[in-house]
C-alpha cells in the first residue's frame, strides 16, 4: 500500500512540473513567428513603427527591426538570418528623420554615406523612403521594402562642376582635376581631355543633358548598372580642342566627373 501511494505521488508531481500547452513559450534568439520565437512588437501608428524601425536599423540591430515586420514581410524573410542578410545588401543608415505620412504609410528622410561603387552602384547621401504599414494585433507593423526616392543635387549645378574640372584639366592641374572626379580615372576612350591640357583659349560648357544608352556610355552602364541613366548627367565641354561630353555623378551634395565621350 505504501509503494502504491508513493507511486501516485510521484506521477502527480511529474504531471505538475510538465509545461502546460496554454503556458507562454520562452522567446529565443532566432527570431521568426513560430512557436518558441519572440513575438512581433506592433506600434500605435505607422509613424511610430517607422521611428522604432529606423532607430533599430541605425544601430544595426536587425533583430529588433525584424520584430517590426508584418506577417506578409515575414513570408519573404522568415527569420533574422534572412532579414539581416537582406539589410546588409543595402547602404547603412547614418541618420534619419521621420517626416510624417498618412493612412497606412509613413515617410522618412534617410541619410547614407555617399558612394559610387562598381558592385553597389550609386549610394545617394539622402533619400526619401515611404513605408507601408499593416494593422496587426494591437498596432501597426511594416512591410519589408519601402518605395525609394533618391535626392540628388540640382542638375543645374552639374555644368559649373564640369567647367571647374575642365579648367583644371586645361591648366594641367592633375590634383585639382582629380578632386572633381568621382573615380581616379574617368571612364571612356576620348583623348580630348589630355589634348586640352596646356591648350590656350576659352573653355565653356553647355546645359545638363540626359544620359542615354549607346556605345559612348556602354562602359558606364557596364560598370555601375543599367540604372545609371537615372542619376548620371552629361555636359558638353567646348574649347580649342574637339568638343566632348563629360558625364557627372551626384556624389553627396556635388557633381563629379565619372566618364568622358565624344559626340
Amino acid at each position: 500500500m505504501l509503494v502504491l501511494v508513493i507511486s501516485l505521488l510521484s506521477a502527480c508531481s511529474a504531471a505538475s512540473d510538465a509545461p502546460s500547452s496554454d503556458s507562454p513559450r520562452p522567446a529565443t534568439d532566432g527570431g521568426g513567428r513560430g512557436p518558441g520565437q519572440p513575438a512581433a512588437t506592433p506600434q500605435k501608428s505607422p509613424r511610430d513603427a517607422l521611428q522604432a524601425f529606423l532607430d533599430a536599423e541605425s544601430r544595426n540591430d536587425h533583430q529588433a527591426s525584424f520584430l517590426l515586420l508584418s506577417d506578409e514581410a515575414v513570408k519573404t524573410y522568415p527569420d533574422t538570418i534572412a532579414w539581416t542578410r537582406r539589410r546588409k545588401e543595402i547602404p547603412a543608415i547614418t541618420g534619419f528623420r521621420v517626416e510624417g505620412g498618412s493612412g497606412d504609410s509613413a515617410v522618412a528622410l534617410v541619410e547614407h554615406r555617399p558612394d559610387l561603387d562598381p558592385f553597389v552602384g550609386l549610394t545617394p547621401a539622402r533619400e526619401r523612403q515611404t513605408w507601408r504599414a499593416t494593422r496587426q494585433g494591437a498596432g501597426w507593423l511594416l512591410d519589408a521594402e519601402p518605395t525609394l526616392e533618391p535626392l540628388f543635387p540640382p542638375a543645374d549645378q552639374a555644368p559649373p562642376a564640369a567647367l571647374e574640372w575642365a579648367r583644371a584639366v586645361q591648366a594641367c592641374q592633375a590634383d585639382q582635376a582629380r578632386s572633381r572626379q568621382a573615380i581616379p580615372v574617368p571612364l571612356g576612350v576620348s583623348d580630348a581631355p589630355s589634348r586640352l591640357c596646356g591648350k590656350a583659349g576659352d573653355v565653356s560648357v553647355g546645359p545638363p543633358e540626359k544620359v542615354t544608352g549607346g556605345p559612348e556610355t556602354e562602359e558606364l552602364f557596364a560598370q555601375y548598372g543599367p540604372d545609371s541613366n537615372s542619376w548620371a548627367t552629361a555636359v558638353m565641354v567646348r574649347s580649342a580642342v574637339q568638343p566632348f561630353h563629360v558625364v557627372l555623378a551626384p556624389v553627396g551634395d556635388t557633381w563629379k566627373v565619372v566618364s568622358v565621350f565624344e559626340p
